[in-house]
């Protein structure tokens, strides 16, 4: 189940609502909250949301800061992080350090629905190319393992050399 993180300070203007509008969308169970980057950090590490909402200006650490501690982990590959604020001029300082989307307050609910629906598809859709990426780098380690042995066998007292270092010889 994909989780998505809502990350803002002001708790009755824009979480609970926001909350209980998504709820309805996505399932209740599926939002996740936070008040500042701080929490959005501790959420993130026990939770691994696919989308997150993130307010820029926020008290303890604000939503910039957050954006990029989150894009430094590898363990965030695929994160769909929408930068949310009533703030003038943060495009620029937001997709900067890693925002896919900048969203100004107010928006209408059903463009943030869309766009929501946009990073859950980019986040499976990452996650099924890493997924596949390592299934496929298993299936060439098995090859040169066979390959190795295939070489012991045919070419005895030539070691473990591979046979691609033998047709340089």
């Amino acid at each position: 189940m994909s989780q998505i993180l809502i990350v803002d300070d002001h708790v009755r203007e824009i979480r609970i609502p926001l909350k209980r509008q998504l709820g309805r969308v996505f399932g209740e169970e599926t939002i996740l909250e936070a008040g500042n980057g701080l929490e959005a950090l501790e959420q993130v590490a026990a939770h691994r949301p696919a989308v997150i909402i993130l307010d820029i200006m926020m008290p303890v650490m604000n939503g910039l800061d957050a954006c990029k501690i989150i894009r430094s982990d590898r363990r965030n590959v695929g994160v769909y992080i929408i930068m949310f604020t009533g703030r003038e001029g943060g495009l620029p300082e937001g997709l900067e350090v890693g925002a896919d989307v900048y969203l100004k307050k107010p928006c209408s609910v059903n463009d943030l629905i869309a766009v929501i629906h946009k990073g859950l598809d980019a986040y499976h859709k990452t996650i099924a190319m890493l997924h596949e990426k390592s299934v496929l780098e298993s299936e060439v380690e098995k090859l040169k393992m066979v390959s190795d042995v295939m070489m012991i066998n045919h070419f005895p007292g030539r070691g473990t050399e591979s046979w691609l270092d033998m047709l340089d010889k």
